[in-house]
């Protein structure tokens, strides 16, 4: 339940496959994707830190799903 009006954000996150799958498997960290480029993210302070804050919250969520192996996996093996 939410006390407010809802807030458009304007954020672009940009990565591969490949580093999303190191990001998952703990080879590198967010932080350090972001700097090395592997993550490219654009827009304002705040809506980025709602966007983070949003993304948090789907991926505890997400763990907890029942399609979720399935969805890993074929991100593993590349199915679209």
């Amino acid at each position: 339940m939410s006390a407010g009006s809802a807030q458009t954000v304007s954020v672009r996150i940009a990565t591969s496959r490949t580093t999303i799958l190191d990001l998952i498997d703990a080879k590198v960290g967010l932080d350090d994707a972001v700097e090395a480029g592997m993550v490219a993210v654009r827009g304002s302070l705040d809506d980025i830190q709602r966007a983070h804050a949003s993304l948090r919250a789907y991926v505890h969520a997400a763990v907890r799903a029942a399609s979720v192996p399935a969805l890993l996996s074929d991100l593993r093996v590349g199915t679209p």
